[in-house]
């Protein structure tokens, strides 16, 4: 049987810092960062936020062979506490591979160990019944997976305790993830302009409107991402890790501020799919 072509990116959540509850957010999302995409008959995840609830709701019990890669962006805890409850794992018929970068001398299998212990959870990994990997990730690393087919590149960014951009491509098509980066840290875009260049989509960091920007914490504007975009000739900018505090309207309005840079621009929307063939 021929596998699916198709290349679909899911997002399952698009804000920063903590899940919200604001009653004027309703249409671009509540949840902590998740994206996902399906290629190969294998599922390739970035980050797990509390969207990675959604994800998982969506795929329903697992009654055959799975496998599930997941690339975790920074280990913060918005960024992981999706990971309490993904389905997948507890789930024999599934094989789980988890990349992420070394920090302070632990590996990716040790600070997700440290995270998922008591008094932090009362579980382990020993609860779970997944067939489960550990991948260390390198800086500007680049590797190869489904029989060659999938390419992934990474790329430190500027974050406190360390950061990773991810670079997918899939047939002739790509996207870029790049997550929680401060781009006022950099005096040229130009590694990250190389890092993105003519991707298809190209999905970053958004928290802050011009005006509230602080310095220090690890996070961009929309003008700066907008201004990325045209440097790197993406296809397509998706604002993504929106401040919790901004309602619908705010982030509409940076959109079509961001438009003014980069016409082809986009708001990252909760369970909204894009298609990149």
């Amino acid at each position: 049987m021929e596998k699916n072509k198709t290349f679909d990116l899911t997002f399952w959540g698009v804000g920063g810092s903590c899940p919200t509850s604001k009653p004027d957010r309703k249409i671009f999302g509540v949840n902590t960062p998740c994206v996902s995409t399906c290629v190969e008959d294998e599922y390739f995840i970035f980050d797990m936020g509390s969207g990675l609830l959604n994800f998982s709701n969506s795929i329903g019990v697992v009654n055959e062979k799975k496998c599930f890669h997941i690339f975790i962006s920074h280990y913060h805890f918005d960024h992981l506490e999706g990971l309490l409850f993904f389905g997948p794992l507890f789930n024999a018929n599934a094989t789980v591979h988890f990349y992420g970068h070394p920090w302070q001398n632990k590996t990716v299998l040790e600070i997700l160990k440290d995270f998922l212990s008591p008094p932090h959870f009362p579980v382990g990994f020993e609860a779970f019944s997944a067939e489960i990997h550990f991948h260390v990730v390198n800086e500007s690393d680049s590797f190869s997976l489904c029989d060659e087919k999938v390419k992934v590149s990474t790329m430190p960014i500027s974050h406190p305790n360390a950061c990773t951009a991810y670079r997918m491509n899939y047939q002739d098509k790509s996207f870029t993830y790049m997550t929680d980066i401060e781009l006022s840290c950099y005096n040229s875009y130009n590694p990250l302009q190389a890092f993105a260049k003519d991707t298809n989509m190209l999905i970053v960091d958004a928290y802050f409107d011009h005006g509230d920007c602080k310095a220090g914490w690890g996070h961009s504007t929309w003008r700066e991402a907008a201004q990325l975009a045209k440097e790197s000739n993406a296809e397509t900018l998706a604002l993504f890790h929106y401040n919790y505090q901004y309602s619908d309207k705010d982030i509409e309005n940076f959109i079509n501020s961001a438009k003014k840079t980069h016409f082809k621009t986009m708001g990252a929307i909760e369970q909204q799919a894009f298609s990149l063939i």
